[in-house]
């Protein structure tokens, strides 16, 4: 077995932070940097930077054509591979993204804001929102309704 890597893929100006295989001889790399970059591994050149996203790219996830990326900027981006460009924008969270999540029919975020948000591909739409919910802010809300009600 040969240790040597076949090739070195450079490119990002910083750190890598997420990195997935797309197909046999495509891989997609998130950075730093705030790209995201896809690689032909078989010649180790890079096919296309991806650009959009504010601050570095944390998390993405692939399925087919489509690429969905979250990043500390908050959102989470849904991109075509083979175009090349950001299909959509998908914004809500209050904190940086660091986990996605797709299945081909929905995106899962997750957030350091504590909440985990569901989303619609086609459209950018939550369909669902669960967030952590501590006693003492149920509290608050409670007493904030009352508040309102007078």
């Amino acid at each position: 077995m040969n240790s040597e890597s076949l090739h070195t893929l450079r490119g990002h100006t910083s750190t890598v932070r997420c990195l997935k295989m797309s197909d046999s001889s495509t891989a997609i790399s998130g950075s730093r940097d705030t790209t995201l970059r896809v690689w032909d591994i078989k010649t180790g050149l890079c096919k296309n930077v991806l650009v959009g996203h504010q601050a570095s790219v944390r998390c993405l996830e692939i399925k087919g054509d489509i690429v969905v990326s979250g990043s500390y900027d908050t959102t989470a981006r849904v991109w075509s591979i083979s175009e090349g460009r950001c299909l959509r924008t998908l914004s809500g969270h209050f904190s940086q993204i660091y986990a996605i999540a797709f299945d081909g029919a929905r995106i899962a975020t997750g957030s350091l804001d504590t909440s985990v948000r569901i989303w619609d591909p086609n459209n950018g739409y939550v369909s669902l929102c669960v967030k952590r919910i501590k006693l003492t802010d149920l509290d608050l809300a409670k007493q904030s309704f009352k508040d309102t009600l007078r």
